[in-house]
Parts: structure tokens; C-alpha cells; sequence
């Protein structure tokens, strides 16, 4: 038994009682259902005891009051202690006779079981008992029994309460007392009087000499360490209470008033007074006066410290040696006086000095940032001071560990601080600078550790996750077509020194790095039903894995591959109600966005979706928009019908899910009426715009799959006869009618739609679709040549121009919204020129049946192509993705260049032109139209060589010109035939080709070969690409080339480089004619011919005639190709040069990095062909031409080294003369002035033996004379190296008379006459050569007359 809690056995012989179980209803055979509140058993305790006792007073008595106006003070084991007499105890409840019964019941039953133990089960519950209940269990249970039976008044059962067992007490309150209305005084406690025996109230009573108030203060305030163990009785029960008081003056106490100040406020406690009266005087003797003295009220309630003052005012006087109140001294003597002064755990009362504002960025709790002179100047109350430091505002580092918090609401506040800090970097409010480069990592991961709580918590994850993915970039936002993860820095720590710093190396983006793996299941949990949080934070979750999808391949493979991940989200999705949500929409259409990038990101994702999401999205076509509806329910259906219809157009690019198509045939009938009704009244919303392009897109989809059924997958789901039985034409060409002009995008996704009729008819139609055309014809005629559609052209011709005009370029602000301005008029042009091409009906039309403005279009395509719009998207600085603005331009170049083609409206020349220039700019998935322009370029080169009059060698003539480079220059467009992505507009073939619809990256592009992030594809194609075959037959062992051979190529290696050159030196003979921009550089020439002769790099030396460079027509070709950047084929060279900063990358490292890559450095490859030469040239003179531009003084002096030193042969046998050498001119080889001392000794040395002949001499004597005469701070700064000394060094005087005593002692007397009146060809900039009288001066100040002699001798 504990305390009244009693276990009750069933007695065996009672007989249950009467009525316990009802007797069954007749009609039914079960028991009448009765309430427990109508049955004796069920009745309540409270039921029974009123039934029992009906006269029981309703009223409660009053209580009143115990205490006498006195009360004594008694010190106890703790001197600063009191004890509070506690009151008599409560009388006893009335028994009744239930009550009684009972009572006797219970005890009766507790005794017989007690009897039954025997004596070691007692001991065992009494230890049992003492073990959780404590010593005292059994004197509150035997208090508890005198309670009930009354005996609690009885004086001897009085408890003393100087004993130290647990005793029960009460606070016993002083009679009501009264006050003024403008002052309460506190006098010193009075006595107590309470009931009891006479020698417990002799205790209590006052002493005959009462103690003063110094005695009564000084007992209250003895010290005591509370840094020590407290000495209070662990015995004492939790009822007896003991009142400590703390040495409080006035002074101690100060209010910080609200700001801004509340007017209903009443500040409770004042500020002290200023003339220090109230020093010294404890809390309980504090007087208060009212702000508001008519408010106060007389408080019929007592209180202790309410008691009135009985003794005189005394104050407690203070030594001279205290030290100053409220210094730490001060705070350690009075509270911890046993304490030493250096005690650790008293460093908390220092006074901590003013902290001054830092440069860390500090934020508000609405992400902004705080100024530094505010930070020490803010008030309290803002909330901006619950940190370690006294300076208000949070740092990243605190917001970041607050995040942390096991509090849930400070874990929500700082989330939602770290979201609108995001917000802020984003939008550019924040720099980067004052948070760090990693702070959006950071942020993000403490958003990820958050993801999956609940509450607020989980809401507040969500929405920094998405500020860090989403909200970041929001022109990203649903930005479909292209993947956008880039290439960052990541600080690796040194693992050898920790002084050392760290180093970076190149690594995936945060985005990329997110293990999406572990984040999708708490991503799951929040779409539950119903569900548990808004639709905001819901839809921002579909935006998160939207923008993951998007950004990076593998997270879209991670949410396909995640079990019953989707499942459940659409399941959930699919139940949600808008009743559900509060004033927001239950369906959001991003999850239909997701479901088409996931689709878009690989084919085996889009099989994975194709399986049973087809069918349940048809709902959503069955839900035609009402005009009854609200304008949001309506545009809410629109955007839900728009989204399925994009979905099941993606999953047309892969010739999957036509199937489909026959099923939505029942719903398209109410569609294309509700369109044609909503365009023919003009109301024409975003939503609706939406849901008419993607209408027009997948029909044009559909139409393409039926085609040619075998290309679907599986075949024939879709056939041609099925096209023309439901009359989708008709429904285009009736639509077509109501289209406004303004509407481009619209009219771009009509006509694309009725060009892929059109081409389907040519090849599935009777008499190539000649009947077919003419029906478009008729129906498009009047719109595209005087009505909208006209209209609609022109202004997208309008639109292109201006755009093109208003271009920013690469790097300023406007620079994305540009493309966007770019793409949008050309998606339509480029459908109008497809419309046109698709009802040509005669292969001998010279006319254009839509009546396009062609000239216009030509010309503004040609400006355009020499804009670096192409470009600058590609450009390794350009933001990532920009580049898909480019899909529509490529399409809208080739659409034209096809009609031009087909029309015969260029010139074999300009159209030749034009084609190459577009190939360069070719984006991936563009591969068709770039085997296409090479495919007429090879079978046209033969009319096109004698147009130009270029003649072509017999034995490139006999092997058919390019056809034995045609494989390579395929493959180079197509490296890997098992990724493949689809093109901007489907064609039948890429239907069972297209492993993927989307982009790669731009820093996919641009990744090495050898790098595993590298895109496997070949477009855009290298400035250099027609030197491919090259490249391939030089690692021929480990080229993927050859393996895509028909097998009918039996090309040699000479005849391979024939075609090669011969291909270059047409296309540079036709774009230096036209666009000299546009063709091959001096550098790519020049690493071109070096890989012609290191194609005998590493192969077994026998007859030289061999060696593919020695080849008569080779040789021709490769002349004919160095002779234009020469410098003898420069018609006026310049006089004077200006040396570039030595930042600049040497042209011939930059021009052979994509062949090397970053493994091999050109020095190696320079290496190799210097040792070749030496091997098996035997001086040939365009071999040793080669090896000239690397001592530009452009380059880093280990070339010039490398010639000069470690290769003599080559100094001796390399004749060429100026004129011969492939440079911009001899200037650069000139300046600045060598200031290497090795190089100059070989310098030296080769003049004074005379070995060196043309351009080595001219360069070799230009750098001895320029030391010599030179003064020592005269020439320019060297680029050699920070290392390597110039003339204007130290030593720089001694050594040019070194240098031209050297000259003296070689005997050779043409090199010191040429050295003596040498003047350079070509001046420096700020640099001027010393004249005769100069030179004699300086000879004869530091050599007399007698090397002056030696000299004129000479």
C-alpha cells in the first residue's frame, strides 16, 4: 500500500451483485445499452459521497488568517535561513459509512496480506519501499493515518520542529494590512503565534530584548560561499520552505525602459535616489511610489514583506577599506568571501571590456547587414545581443551554430535569418566578399541538416534549401534544356605541414555535391496525407528537386532510382484537396515540370516514367477549363492540361509513349474548341499561351513518330493513316485564323506543327504530298502573305535586328536577357523558312512559297554571324547554361543556309562561305545539320575548286578529293555513338537515336578528353577541326576513330595528310577572301604543319623518301599554307614594336592546348620536334621553319635555351632567312633586349665562330649589340623570369665590356664591324640606340686608346 493508493483482491465470497450484468433484450438477444452515469456501479465518487450526505454545505468558508501582527525571527543550522511555524494541521473529512466501510475493507485486507509474508518478503518491500520513496516514507505515511483519524490536534502528537525528520509546514499570512496611496513601508517581520504546547510557544516567542536592526541585517547578510556545497537537510521535506535573501541595495537595481516606450507600462521599480540615502538598505525595506498614485488600490491580500517597521532606521556602516561597490572585488567579498581572487570559477564577475565593432559582417534577425558604427551603439531589446559578444547582430559563424539549436523555436528563427541572408547574396544586397565565397555552401548544409523535422523547423530547412538552389538564380527557375552544374575551387588542406596553406583543386559545385541519395527520403516525408505542411513549403519542395534535376544528370538518375520515391509524391499529390490549404491550390503543376526534366535527362529515365504516368495524367486533359470558373481555377486547369501535354512531347523525342495519343484523341475535339474559342475573343493569358504552344508542340511530335513507325519504340504505336483520319491539319489550319500577330511564340508552334505535316506528306503522300501542300497552301496563303502571319514575321525580323543591335556582350548585366531577346524572334523565323522549305514541290524551284523576306533574312544573318553573339555564350566566363539561347539561332542558320541551298539564291562561293561559318557555331544535337553541310561541301568541292581556280593535285583528284577525310571529320562531329541528343526539332531518325534531350553543361565542353566529367560529343566543333585527321592518325593506337570506318577505307597515311592540307587550304583560300576573321590563325597553321612532320615521330627510320613531310605535294601544301603569315608577305612591316605584357599566354601553348591537353605542356611537344629535326630532316627549309616561332621573345627563355644550347645542330643546319620566317615580324624575336647571361654567351659564341647564317644571325647579333651599347637602364624589361638578370642589374657594365672583348678575342672581324655600326631594323618603343660619337666615348672612358684601336682595326 502507498500512501491512499490501495490494491483491493476480489473476494471470493461476496456474491456479485445484483443488476452487474443487464438481462437481454428479447427482441435483439443483447443487453440494453445503459450510460455508466445512470448505474450505481459507474456512479462517481462525488455521486456517491452527495447521495450520502445530501445536507453537505455547498458554500466555501472563509479563511482567515493565523498570524499575529508580530513575528519572530529564529536562526536555524542555516544562519540565513528562516523557519515559518507551520499551521495546525487540517481537520479530518467527516467519515461516512461508505467512507468507514471502505476504509475498514481495505485495512482488513491490507493486514491479512501482511500477516501471510513472512519475514524476509517484509524486509524485501520495506527496502523496496525505502529505495524509492526515500528515509522519510514512513513518517509521512504514519502523519497521513493521524491525519485521517483526527489526531492531529492532540498536542502529543505535535511534531517538533527542531527534529530533522521530513515535517509538512505552511506559510501562515499576516492579517490584511493598509497603506497610503503614495507610499508602502516595509518595517522589519514581526513574530509568529501559533497553536501548540507551551514549550514550543516559548520557542517562538519574542525575546525581552529585541534585537536592533544592525543585529537583524547582519544576521540576514552573513556571508556564505555559494560556490561551495550547500549544507540544507536532504531530509527536509519539499513543503518546508526556507526563505534566502541576497544583500540587494537599491542601487543594484536598474530598469531598462521598453523601446519605444509602451503607453501602458508602469515601471515597477525606480531608479535609486541620488542622494544615496537608500544605500545600504536590503530589498525588503524598499519603498515604492506609483508612477500612477490614483490607480492604486488597497490590497486585501498580506504579505510578509509587507510588514510595518517597528524599529528605528539603521544603517550598517561600511569599512574604509571596502573596495568601490559593484567592482568585482566588491561582488567577491560580499558573495564569495572563501573564494581566492584568481579563482577560475570567478572569471564570470570581470567586467568585460568594451568590445569595438570587428570587420565580420554581423546580420539582424531580417538578414541585414549591421553597419560596424552601430553594432556597439544598438539597445537591447532588439534581440540582437543573445551571443557571447557585446556588439548586437549575429555573425555567420552564430547563425550557423544557433541552427544548431535543440530549441525549436530558436532553430526556426535563425533558419529563417540564414533564408533571407541567402536571399539577400542572391539578389546582390550582401557581397560575397563580406560573408566569404563558401557562405552559400554553408548556408545550404545547415538547411540540409535540418530537412525532415517537423513543425516549423522543417518548413523554415525547406525554405533555405530552396533560397541556397533555387532562389539563388532565379532566371534558372524552370529553365529547361540544358544542364547547369559548373566547375569550382575547392580548398584541399596541405597533409605534409599544417603551416602550409591549402591548395585548390577543381571539383563539382555545391549543388552537384549534395548527396541527394540520403536527402530524398526526408524530402518524402514531407508530402504526406493529409498533409502536415503548407503548400508552400510543398511546391518550393518540387522547385528544389526541379532545379537538382536540371543542374546535374546524376541527381535526375538518384530520383528515378529512389524506390517508391515518386510514387509517394504523386500519390500524395493526387489526394491533396483544395480544402486541404488554405486559399492555395492543392495540384501544383511543377511536379508535372518535374516529371518532364527528369524525362529529359536520359532515355532509361523517360522508359521508367513511360510505364504508368502517361495514363494517369490524362485526368488533367478530361478537366477542360469553364468559363464559370475563377480566374485562377482556370488558369490553374490551363497550366495542369500545358504540362502534360510538355510531358508527353518529351517523351515523343524518344519515339516513346505514342501510344498515348490515341487515348487523348477523345479529348482533343473539346481542346482545340476551347482554344479557337479563347483566341477568337482574344483573351489570351500566360497560361493559356502556354497551353496553346505546347498543343501545337505535341502534335508536332506526334506527327513526326508516324512518320516512320519503325523509328518508335515499341514500332507502329502511331501511323500515318491515324494522322490523316483525325484531321489534325484541319484543326491547324482552322486555328491559324484567330492567331494574333503578337502572339510569336504561338505562331512558331503552328507552323512547326504544319511543317512536320507537310514533310510527312512528302514521304508518306502520294506523289511526294503534292496534294497535301496545296491544301496548306491554301489555307496559310492569304494569312502568311497580308494577315497576322505577315504581320507576325516582320516583326520578328524587326525584333532579331534590334536585339542584335542592343547586344551587351559577355560579362555585362544585360547580357542573358539579350540571348532571350535573340532566341525568341528566331524560334519563329526559323518555323516560317522550315514552313516554306517543307511546300517546295519541284526540285528546279527558284522561288519561295511563302514569299519570305529572304534578301532581308540573308543579310541580317550574315551581320550576325560576325557578331560574337555565337560565341560569347560558349566563352568559359559565360554564365552556365547560357548557351541554350543559342538552339533556336543555329536552327533558324541552317533553315535558311537549306533554302538558299535548295533555291539556288547564293553563289557556290558565298553559300560555301556562309556553311562554314555556321559549322563552327553548331551546338550538340545539331549533329545532322553539320554531317549534312560537309556531306555537300565534299560532293561540291570539285566545282568549287574551279570556281576559285585552285588546282587540285591528280592523286587527291583520283582518290575523290575529301572522301578519305570525310570518316574522320564524321567522327570528330560524333565521337561516341551511343550519346546522342535529340535536336531542337525532332526528326524521324533522332527519334530511336537520342539517348538524351538535354544539354551537358558548358563546363562538360569544355573538360579535357582525358577528364570523366568530359561530354561525350564533338559540337561545337574546334577552330581547327579540319586538322582532325591529323590528330587521329598521330595516336592511331589509341583513337576511337578507326573503329567507325566502313570498311571500304583503305586510305594511306601520305594520302590521308594530301586531303587534309588540301581541305584547309581551301577553307582558308575562302574565308581570307570574305572573312579573314573567320580563318585559321598563324598559330593554328603552324601547330597544324608541326603535326605533319611528328607523324614520323616514333616510327622505325629507314629511306627517308618515306617521310610524309618530304612528299612533293605535301610540301606544296604546307607552303602554301605558311607562306600568307610570313613575314615577308606582309605588305608594309612595321617599324616599330610594342612589347605585350608578359601575362599573355604564348600563342603556340593556347593554339595546342585542346591537342595536348593539360597533361603534356607545348615545351615537351617542342622537345620531341627539336630531336626530330636533328634526326631526319636533313635541313629541310619547312621543317627548320617550324622550329623558329617558339624564340619569340613572347615565349619563356627554356625555348631559346633549348635551341641555342642543347640542340647545335639545328643552330648550324637552320638557314632561313627573315622573309621566310612565320611571324607577325622579326619585332618580336627583338624586344626586349635578352638579359639571359647563358644566352648571351651563345650568342656570343655563335657570332664569333661564325656558324649561325639569315635569321639566327640577325637575331643573335640584334641582342649582343643592344648589351653592348646599350646603357644599363635603357632597354626594357626582359620577360625571362624574376630570376634572370638584364643589363640593368648589377653587373650589367661589367659585363658588356665582356661581351665585346669576347667579340675582339674571336677573330672575326665581319661580327665586330657588324656589331659596332649595328642599328635594329625594327625599333622599340621608348628605346634609343646611342650613336657613333656615343659609342667611341664609352669605349675610350673604359678602355683607352688601345681597344679603341682594336676596335676601328676591326
Amino acid at each position: 500500500m502507498i500512501g491512499s493508493v490501495v490494491e483491493r483482491k476480489p473476494s471470493s465470497n461476496r456474491p456479485p451483485a445484483q443488476g452487474a450484468f443487464p438481462a437481454p433484450n428479447p427482441s435483439t438477444g443483447y443487453p440494453t445499452v445503459t450510460h455508466r452515469s445512470k448505474t450505481t456501479r459507474g456512479a462517481s465518487a462525488f455521486a456517491k459521497s452527495r447521495q450520502v450526505n445530501p445536507s453537505r454545505p455547498q458554500n466555501v468558508p472563509t479563511i482567515l488568517s493565523t498570524i499575529s501582527p508580530s513575528m519572530k525571527w529564529e536562526s536555524t543550522e542555516d544562519d540565513d535561513d528562516v523557519s515559518v511555524q507551520p499551521n495546525p494541521p487540517a481537520p479530518a473529512p467527516i467519515p461516512t459509512d461508505e467512507t468507514e466501510r471502505l476504509l475498514k475493507e481495505v485495512g482488513d485486507e491490507n493486514n491479512q496480506r501482511i500477516s501471510e509474508m513472512t519475514e524476509e518478503e517484509r524486509m524485501a518491500e520495506r527496502a523496496d519501499l525505502l529505495e524509492k520513496f526515500g528515509g522519510g516514507i514512513g513518517e509521512m505515511l504514519r502523519r497521513r493515518r493521524l491525519q485521517r483519524e483526527g489526531k492531529a490536534a492532540d498536542g502529543n502528537e505535535l511534531v517538533d520542529m527542531a527534529a530533522p525528520t521530513p515535517r509538512p509546514a505552511t506559510i501562515q499570512l499576516s492579517p490584511p494590512l493598509t497603506f497610503s496611496e503614495d507610499d508602502m513601508d516595509v518595517d522589519s517581520p514581526g513574530s509568529t503565534s501559533t497553536a501548540g504546547p507551551s514549550s514550543a510557544v516559548e520557542r517562538l516567542e519574542p525575546s525581552k530584548t529585541p534585537p536592533t536592526r544592525a543585529q537583524l541585517l547582519e544576521d540576514l547578510n552573513r556571508p556564505r560561499s555559494a560556490l561551495r556545497d550547500s549544507t540544507a537537510h536532504s531530509e527536509t521535506s519539499s513543503t518546508f520552505r526556507r526563505l534566502r535573501f541576497a544583500d540587494v541595495t537599491p542601487s543594484d537595481i536598474h530598469v531598462y525602459p521598453s523601446q519605444p516606450a509602451s503607453p501602458k507600462s508602469v515601471h515597477m521599480l525606480m531608479a535609486p535616489p541620488e542622494d544615496g540615502s537608500a544605500d545600504g538598505v536590503p530589498v525588503t525595506q524598499l519603498r515604492f511610489r506609483s508612477l500612477h498614485p490614483e490607480r492604486m488600490t488597497k490590497h486585501d491580500g498580506p504579505a510578509v514583506w509587507m510588514a510595518k517597521e517597528a524599529s528605528p532606521e539603521l544603517s550598517v556602516p561600511k569599512a574604509s577599506d571596502d573596495p568601490e561597490e559593484g567592482t568585482p572585488e566588491d561582488i567577491r567579498r560580499r558573495f564569495f568571501p572563501n573564494e581566492a581572487a584568481a579563482q577560475p570559477g570567478l572569471n564570470w564577475i570581470t567586467a568585460p571590456s568594451s568590445e569595438q565593432p570587428s570587420d565580420a559582417a554581423r546580420f539582424d534577425l531580417q538578414g541585414a547587414l549591421i553597419p560596424p558604427a552601430l553594432q556597439s551603439t544598438l539597445p537591447t531589446h532588439l534581440g540582437l545581443h543573445h551571443t557571447a559578444s557585446s556588439l548586437a547582430g549575429y555573425t555567420l559563424d552564430d547563425l550557423l551554430y544557433l541552427s544548431r539549436s535543440t530549441n525549436a523555436a530558436q532553430r526556426a528563427t535563425v533558419l529563417s535569418v540564414l533564408a533571407k541572408i541567402l536571399q539577400r547574396l542572391g539578389s546582390g544586397n550582401i557581397s560575397t566578399q563580406a560573408v566569404g565565397a563558401d557562405a552559400r555552401e554553408r548556408i545550404l548544409k545547415s538547411g540540409m541538416a535540418a530537412l525532415g523535422e517537423r513543425g516549423s523547423v522543417g518548413a523554415r530547412a525547406v525554405e533555405v534549401v530552396w533560397e541556397a538552389v533555387v532562389g539563388w538564380d532565379e532566371f534558372y527557375v524552370l529553365q529547361e534544356g540544358v544542364e547547369l552544374w559548373v566547375e569550382e575551387k575547392r580548398k584541399v588542406p596541405s597533409s605534409n605541414d599544417e603551416e602550409e596553406p591549402p591548395s585548390t583543386i577543381p571539383g563539382l559545385d555545391a549543388l552537384s555535391s549534395i548527396p541527394l541519395e540520403e536527402a530524398l527520403p526526408l524530402i518524402q516525408s514531407y508530402f504526406t496525407v493529409p498533409p502536415s505542411f503548407p503548400a508552400l513549403t510543398l511546391s518550393q519542395l518540387l522547385g528544389l528537386l526541379h532545379r537538382l534535376a536540371t543542374h546535374y544528370e546524376a541527381h535526375a538518375s538518384a530520383i528515378i532510382k529512389t524506390p517508391h520515391f515518386l510514387s509517394s509524391v504523386l500519390s500524395a499529390w493526387l489526394a491533396y484537396k483544395n480544402s486541404d490549404f488554405l486559399r492555395e491550390t492543392a495540384q501544383d503543376p511543377k511536379l508535372i515540370q518535374l516529371f518532364s526534366v527528369l524525362a529529359t535527362s536520359s532515355r532509361a529515365n523517360a522508359e521508367a516514367l513511360m510505364v504508368d504516368l502517361p495514363n494517369i495524367l490524362l485526368r488533367f486533359l478530361a478537366q477542360m477549363p469553364d468559363s464559370s470558373q475563377s480566374t485562377e481555377d482556370r488558369e490553374l486547369r490551363e497550366s495542369l492540361m500545358a504540362e502534360t501535354l510538355h510531358f508527353y512531347a518529351t517523351l515523343g523525342r524518344y519515339g516513346l509513349g505514342c501510344k498515348v495519343a490515341l487515348t487523348a484523341q477523345e479529348f482533343m475535339p473539346a481542346l482545340v474548341t476551347y482554344l479557337d474559342s479563347s483566341l477568337s475573343e482574344g483573351d489570351i493569358t500566360p497560361s493559356f499561351a502556354r497551353l496553346a504552344e505546347t498543343f501545337f508542340q505535341v502534335r508536332e511530335i506526334w506527327t513526326i513518330c508516324a512518320i516512320d513507325p519503325h523509328k518508335t519504340s515499341p514500332p507502329h504505336e502511331l501511323i500515318w493513316s491515324q494522322i490523316e483520319a483525325f484531321g489534325w491539319v484541319d484543326d491547324l489550319l482552322h486555328l491559324a485564323e484567330n492567331i494574333p500577330a503578337e502572339q510569336d511564340t504561338i505562331w512558331a508552334g503552328l507552323w512547326n506543327a504544319t511543317a512536320a505535316y507537310t514533310e510527312g506528306a512528302t514521304i508518306n503522300g502520294a506523289n511526294k504530298g503534292q496534294e497535301e501542300k496545296k491544301k496548306v497552301m491554301d489555307g496559310l496563303q492569304d494569312i502568311i502573305q497580308d494577315g497576322h502571319g505577315r504581320s507576325a514575321i516582320d516583326s520578328a525580323l524587326e525584333d532579331l535586328q534590334s536585339a542584335i543591335d542592343q547586344y551587351d556582350g559577355l560579362g555585362k548585366p544585360k547580357f542573358l536577357p539579350c540571348l532571350r531577346d535573340i532566341a525568341r524572334p528566331s524560334t519563329l523565323l526559323g518555323a516560317a523558312v522550315r514552313l516554306s522549305l517543307s511546300l517546295i514541290s519541284s526540285a528546279t524551284s527558284t522561288s519561295d512559297p511563302l514569299g519570305l523576306p529572304g534578301a532581308s533574312l540573308s543579310r541580317l544573318l550574315d551581320d550576325l554571324l560576325s557578331t560574337t553573339v555565337p560565341n560569347d555564350p560558349l566563352a568559359t566566363t559565360a554564365p552556365a547554361g547560357a548557351y541554350v539561347h543559342l538552339r533556336p539561332l543555329t536552327t533558324l542558320l541552317m533553315d535558311e543556309l537549306r533554302l538558299s541551298h535548295r533555291l539556288g539564291t547564293m553563289s557556290m562561293e558565298s553559300w560555301s562561305v556562309r556553311a562554314l561559318r555556321i559549322l563552327r557555331h553548331l551546338l550538340p544535337g545539331d549533329e545532322a545539320h553539320a554531317e549534312w553541310i560537309l556531306q555537300n561541301f565534299s560532293v561540291g568541292v570539285k566545282d568549287l575548286a574551279d570556281s576559285m581556280d585552285l588546282t587540285i593535285d591528280d592523286s587527291i583528284l583520283h582518290r575523290g578529293v575529301l572522301q578519305d577525310v570525310m570518316p574522320f571529320y564524321m567522327h570528330a562531329i560524333r565521337p561516341d555513338d551511343k550519346f546522342c541528343i535529340a535536336p531542337f526539332r525532332p526528326t524521324p531518325n533522332s527519334l530511336s537515336q537520342a539517348t538524351r534531350v538535354i544539354l551537358p553543361s558548358l563546363a562538360a565542353l569544355h573538360k579535357p578528353p582525358t577528364s570523366t566529367l568530359k561530354a561525350p560529343v564533338g559540337l561545337p566543333l574546334k577552330r581547327d577541326f579540319l586538322f582532325q585527321p591529323l590528330s587521329d592518325l598521330l595516336r592511331s593506337s589509341t583513337s576511337t576513330a578507326f573503329d567507325s570506318f566502313p570498311a571500304s577505307w583503305d586510305a594511306s597515311e601520305t594520302e590521308t595528310v594530301r586531303a587534309t592540307l588540301f581541305a584547309v587550304e581551301m577553307c582558308q583560300t575562302l574565308l581570307l577572301d570574305m572573312h579573314p576573321e573567320e580563318a585559321l590563325k598563324r598559330e593554328e597553321i603552324l601547330f597544324g604543319c608541326m603535326r605533319v612532320v611528328m607523324l614520323e615521330h616514333g616510327q622505325p627510320q629507314g629511306d627517308s623518301s618515306e617521310d610524309v613531310f618530304r612528299d612533293t605535294v605535301v610540301a606544296a601544301e604546307m607552303k602554301s599554307l605558311l607562306e600568307p603569315f610570313t613575314i615577308g608577305a606582309s605588305p608594309t612591316p612595321p617599324q616599330s614594336y610594342s612589347v605585350p605584357s608578359s601575362d599573355v599566354i604564348p600563342p603556340l601553348e593556347a593554339a595546342s592546348k585542346d591537342y595536348l591537353g593539360s597533361g603534356v605542356p607545348f615545351y615537351q611537344f617542342y622537345t620531341d620536334l627539336l630531336a626530330l629535326y636533328e634526326a631526319i630532316s636533313f635541313a629541310d627549309p619547312i621543317f627548320g621553319a617550324l622550329l623558329l616561332p617558339p624564340l619569340s621573345m613572347r615565349y619563356p627563355p627554356d625555348y631559346r635555351k633549348l635551341f641555342w644550347g642543347d640542340h647545335s645542330v639545328a643552330v648550324r643546319t637552320v638557314r632561313t632567312s627573315v622573309e621566310q620566317v612565320p611571324a607577325d615580324g622579326v619585332g618580336e624575336f627583338l624586344w626586349p633586349v635578352e638579359g639571359d647571361t647563358e644566352l648571351l654567351s651563345r650568342y656570343v659564341k655563335a657570332l664569333g665562330t661564325g656558324t649561325v647564317r639569315g635569321f639566327l644571325r640577325t637575331v643573335a647579333l640584334h641582342h649582343v649589340a643592344c648589351n653592348i651599347w646599350l646603357p644599363p637602364a635603357s632597354p626594357p624589361a626582359s620577360n625571362s623570369s624574376a630570376s634572370t638578370p638584364s643589363t640593368a642589374g648589377e653587373g650589367g657594365e661589367t659585363r658588356r665590356r665582356h661581351m665585346l672583348l669576347a667579340l675582339l678575342r674571336g677573330n672575326k672581324r665581319e661580327a665586330v664591324a657588324d656589331v659596332l655600326k649595328y642599328e635594329p631594323a625594327v625599333g622599340c618603343e621608348g628605346v634609343r640606340m646611342p650613336g657613333r660619337e656615343e659609342r667611341v666615348a664609352w669605349v675610350r672612358g673604359w678602355g683607352g686608346e688601345d681597344v679603341l684601336q682594336r676596335l676601328e682595326s676591326a
